[in-house]
């Protein structure tokens, strides 16, 4: 198995760290034509969940889209400025603290933390990992896609996105599934 971690294929020199990667998990290959040699090991859990729901936007995808109206929930990396946006986009941040998305938008709705809200999180093996919450939110702080006017909400809602929880991802079909709802 070879795993990359995708700070590294960030690098200037990413493609060619790419291109060697895949040659050394090419000739690696050998046990069964099925198995994922090569292995990208993100350093934000949420990218591996947006993979496997099947998102495919991104960021240059919304500049290009030019967007009358830009909805970041809770994720801002800073790779969006005013200067990438048209003049009239009106942009909501819906989040639990100030950070880059909050500096540049137009209305704030506050959200819940993770500590705050019971959600399914995927790790970076792309496991769902149910949680509760430890307190309640802060102030009229909300959980994200099953609060507030989210466009999204209904459509990616939590229940939707693996139904029911107990269904293995893919990769895991080979190995027996725990209940992820049993509390010891």
């Amino acid at each position: 198995m070879v795993v990359v971690g995708s700070v590294a294929l960030q690098r200037p020199d990413g493609a060619a760290l790419l291109g060697l990667a895949q040659a050394l998990a090419a000739q690696a290959r050998g046990c069964d034509q099925g198995w994922k040699v090569l292995n990208v090991l993100h350093r934000v859990a949420s990218q591996v969940a947006a993979l496997d729901v099947g998102y495919t936007g991104g960021v240059d995808a919304a500049k290009e889209a030019k967007p009358s109206v830009l909805y970041l929930l809770g994720a801002d990396e800073g790779l969006v400025s005013r200067a990438d946006l048209p003049e009239n986009c009106f942009v909501v941040y819906q989040g639990h603290h100030g950070d880059r998305g909050a500096e540049l938008a137009d209305a704030i709705l506050p959200g819940a933390a993770y500590t705050e809200k019971q959600a399914t999180y995927v790790n970076t093996e792309g496991r769902p990992q149910p949680d509760a919450s430890c307190c309640g939110a802060a102030g009229t702080g909300q959980g994200g896609l099953e609060s507030g006017p989210c466009p999204l909400r209904g459509r990616w809602s939590s229940p939707s996105l693996r139904e029911p929880e107990r269904d293995p991802w893919p990769h895991d079909r080979a190995c027996p599934t725990p209940d992820p709802l049993r509390r010891t």
